[in-house]
């Protein structure tokens, strides 16, 4: 199951010698799983880094709870080659084999980064757009809508939380068009 995940995951135990590692490792660090079992989890640390991760997993033991090594900062790790890659690490305890263990998971930073940029433009553009939008949950009632909408609608953004987007539409107007929009919705078709 862990092999399917889209993140590198290593289990470490208590002194931090990997028991686990999933093939999206192999991907990240370029080892095969097998490879990195009974190793230091540190083979994957750059040397001037190894007391940082060494204080941090004896602090996350300590205090039991997950712990980001590096938050939202890239941490720098090194493959088999020697290469440095940029990776977020969170640290998680569980209990793996009888036994207390630590689960380590791997992004790679410029994944994330992309993924966050891709992200924050998106709702840019959505936001921005001069077009009303709105996004309804799956009984077609509106949960966010952009700002224009208020310019569009007349109602403001909290006024529209919770309404049909055609909720305007039903004035005794019947046109075709109506019609065509409501089936669009209904239906969950673009239009």
């Amino acid at each position: 199951m862990l092999n399917a995940c889209g993140n590198g995951i290593a289990i470490v135990n208590d002194v931090s010698t990997i028991v686990y590692a999933n093939s999206i490792l192999h991907e990240i660090f370029d080892y095969q799983p097998a490879q990195l079992l009974g190793q230091p989890f540190d083979i994957l640390m750059p040397r001037y880094a190894n007391y940082e991760h060494t204080s941090s997993l004896l602090q996350f033991l300590e205090n039991e709870i997950r712990l980001p090594i590096s938050g939202k900062k890239v941490f720098k790790c090194q493959n088999r080659l020697g290469d440095y890659i940029d990776v977020i690490i969170t640290l998680n305890q569980i209990n793996f084999e009888e036994q207390n263990s630590i689960i380590i998971t791997v992004i790679e930073a410029t994944e994330q980064h992309i993924n966050d940029t891709s992200n924050k433009l998106l709702a840019q553009i959505i936001e921005f757009s001069h077009d009303t939008i709105f996004i309804t949950d799956e009984n077609t009632k509106i949960i966010w809508t952009n700002s224009i909408s208020s310019k569009a609608t007349g109602y403001n953004q909290s006024e529209l939380l919770g309404q049909h987007p055609l909720f305007r539409a039903n004035d005794g107007t019947d046109t075709l068009e109506i019609k065509q929009i409501h089936n669009a919705i209904n239906n969950k078709k673009e239009y």
